[in-house]
């Protein structure tokens, strides 16, 4: 079995990308469909409207951290909340194949088009070398 490193991109135009350190956690998307259900009051049953596909949220969970002191966690901290703004926007998951031809290359695993719908959340804690970070996204594209 291969060994292959992830990494995941939050790409708002071509010329600059976002790559999110230390991810800890991501709610894969799941497929399905947002029906309309009515329940019958007075006999078992329903009717089922079939709709679109449903809205989700993309969570992104993770940690930054820095060996070199707070200073640097700070400018890590602030270059998150410059990169990743709420525009829409591309998140990629994508891996490092070492088999691909050339050397190497990332590789797309899954690509959504999603907008910021919160605050980044930035758990308390000292913030001397290791912050946790929640990033809440929601799909508008699959």
């Amino acid at each position: 079995m291969a060994n292959y490193t992830v990494r995941v991109v939050y790409n708002k135009d071509l010329a600059s990308e976002y790559v999110f350190p230390l991810v800890q956690g991501i709610t894969e998307p799941k497929a399905g469909t947002k029906d309309t259900i009515i329940n019958g009051r007075r006999a078992d049953g329903a009717i089922v409207i079939p709709g679109g596909k449903q809205s989700q949220e993309l969570v992104i969970k993770g940690k930054i951290w820095s060996d070199t002191g707070y200073a640097d966690l700070m400018t890590k901290l602030n270059t998150m909340k410059s990169g990743i703004g709420s525009d829409v926007a591309t998140i990629t998951k994508e891996y490092w194949n070492p088999d691909a031809s050339g050397g190497g290359a990332w590789e797309t695993t899954w690509a959504y088009t999603v907008k910021r719908i919160e605050p980044i959340v930035f758990p308390d804690s000292m913030q001397t070398d290791i912050q946790d970070y929640t990033v809440t996204f929601l799909i508008i594209s699959y």
